[in-house]
C-alpha cells in the first residue's frame, strides 16, 4: 500500500510539473500537427548474464517540434535493478538520451528498485526550442543501465494509464503518440549450472 500510494503521488506531481512546463512553452500558431510519433523500449542484447548487466533505451522517432516528454516504464525487480547513472546525486538516476543533446533541460525522475518502476520526464527550457526526428528510432529519450539479478524474463513495459506517457510539441499541445514495449531476459551462467562428477557417479 505504501508503493502504490508514492508512485500515485510522484504521477501526480510529473503530471503537474508537464501541465505547468507545457504552459510555459513558447506558443507558435504556425507548427503543423505531423505524424504519429514512434516511442519504442528496447534492448540491443536483449539476453544478459546473471551478475551482469544489460542495457534498456527508450527510443523515438517520427515526431515534430518535441519540446518534452513523460513516461512510466515497468519491470521486473525480480530479475532486473537499476544502477544508478549519477551516483554523486541522491537517489537512483537513469541517463539521459540524446534527442536533446547539448540543451537546457529540466528534469524530474523517480526510479523504484523495489516495485520496479521508472518514472521521467523531461522538457527543454530554451525559448523557441524543439527538435523534430523524421526517422524512425534514430534518437533516444533515456539510456538505461540493469543490473541482472535473477533468472526470468522482464518485461519492459509502459505504464498504459491514460496521460501516464506524454509528448509535447513547442505549442505546449501533445503529439500524437504509440508506445511499444519490450523485455529482457536473465539467464545463469553456464559455468554455474556445471555439476562436476564424482568417483561415485561412475559405479
Amino acid at each position: 500500500m505504501r508503493f502504490a500510494r508514492t508512485r500515485a503521488v510522484t504521477k501526480s506531481l510529473l503530471v503537474g510539473f508537464l501541465v505547468v512546463l507545457m504552459l510555459a512553452a513558447p506558443v507558435s500558431a504556425a507548427t503543423p500537427a505531423g505524424p504519429v510519433a514512434s516511442v519504442d523500449v528496447y534492448a540491443p542484447d536483449p539476453v544478459g548474464l546473471v551478475g551482469g548487466n544489460i542495457k534498456g533505451n527508450v527510443g523515438i522517432g517520427h515526431v515534430g517540434y518535441l519540446f518534452g516528454y513523460q513516461f512510466t516504464l515497468q519491470f521486473d525487480p525480480d530479475v532486473l535493478q537499476v544502477e544508478d547513472a549519477v551516483p554523486s546525486l541522491p537517489g537512483v538516476q537513469i541517463g539521459d538520451g540524446d534527442v536533446f543533446d547539448g540543451k537546457p533541460l529540466s528534469k524530474v525522475e523517480t526510479v523504484d528498485n523495489g516495485t520496479g518502476e521508472i518514472v521521467f520526464s523531461n522538457f527543454l527550457v530554451g525559448p523557441g526550442d524543439f527538435v523534430t526526428i523524421t526517422a524512425p528510432n534514430t534518437a533516444l529519450l533515456a539510456e538505461i543501465t540493469f543490473k541482472v539479478v535473477g533468472p526470468g524474463t522482464s518485461p519492459l513495459s509502459f505504464d498504459q494509464t491514460e496521460g501516464t506517457n506524454a509528448l509535447s510539441n513547442c505549442d505546449a499541445l501533445p503529439i500524437a503518440s504509440e508506445w511499444t514495449d519490450g523485455s529482457v531476459q536473465g539467464v545463469v551462467p553456464r559455468e554455474k549450472l556445471y555439476v562436476p562428477l564424482v568417483a561415485s557417479d561412475w559405479r
